[in-house]
């Protein structure tokens, strides 16, 4: 981003594009301090801003009139096109079907997990005991952070992979700012040693003491991602 903004920029989506990005580390920072801290749902809420801030980005590359919606003040009309369901159904990532919550399982994972206020997330937030059989149900609630290794770790991993999404997703909407062989290389080297870290650590974890489901989504996901997003320079036209 510091070669990308050594140049000049044009035109709303690209204002917007260079602004987003810097947002996201932001948010990026935030969701693993968090995590360090314990406080697991309220960084799902971080990293679903990410994964929200990287679909506009690649839907104002694609739609720069809707980026200058976006900076247009009109709240009514950017609500009804850019809300994050109809960005992610701009994207066309598959046809929208209203009866689904979401368009892929780790953006309904993360949602469901901290970003709303879900049973599902609340049930991280509190252990339930019975002192004998068929004795009242005793039930405490955690506050300020609750210490389970296996979602820190996945939210920290979390991290890696959509830093390592939001650097392809800069590799494509900046190309004409960057040194592209340079660059390619450069990203190839870092997506190549993610992918090796997450395979060699879903190879040795005891998954008995990890719930292995955060880690699966994580997983498909950075699969998908490489498979989406093609480490190649653009073709130059003619």
């Amino acid at each position: 981003m510091h070669d990308v903004t050594k140049g000049t920029q044009t035109g709303a989506a690209s204002l917007a594009r260079v602004g987003l990005f810097y947002w996201l580390i932001d948010e990026l920072i935030a969701a693993q301090s968090l995590a360090r801290r314990h406080h697991s749902t309220l960084s799902y809420t971080h990293l679903r801003c990410t994964m929200e801030i990287l679909d506009k980005v690649e839907l104002f590359g694609e739609r720069p009139d809707l980026a200058e919606l976006w900076m247009s003040g009109d709240e009514k009309a950017i609500w009804k096109k850019l809300s994050p369901a109809r960005v992610r159904e701009q994207l066309t990532r598959e046809a929208f079907d209203p009866s689904k919550k979401s368009y892929d399982p780790l953006y309904e994972y993360l949602s469901q997990q901290g970003t709303h206020s879900t049973f599902t997330a609340l049930r991280s937030r509190f252990r339930a005991r019975r002192k004998h059989e068929g004795g009242n149900l005793g039930i405490a609630f955690i506050i300020g952070g609750f210490n389970l290794p296996s979602r820190e770790i996945s939210i920290l991993m979390y991290c890696i992979m959509l830093t390592n999404l939001a650097i392809l997703k800069a590799f494509a909407a900046f190309h004409d700012h960057l040194n592209m062989e340079d660059v390619c290389g450069i990203v190839t080297v870092v997506s190549d040693n993610t992918f090796q870290f997450f395979y060699e650590f879903m190879g040795s974890i005891e998954y008995s003491d990890y719930d292995k489901g955060p880690l699966e989504i994580l997983l498909a996901a950075w699969l998908e991602m490489r498979r989406s997003s093609p480490l190649e320079p653009p073709t130059e036209t003619p």
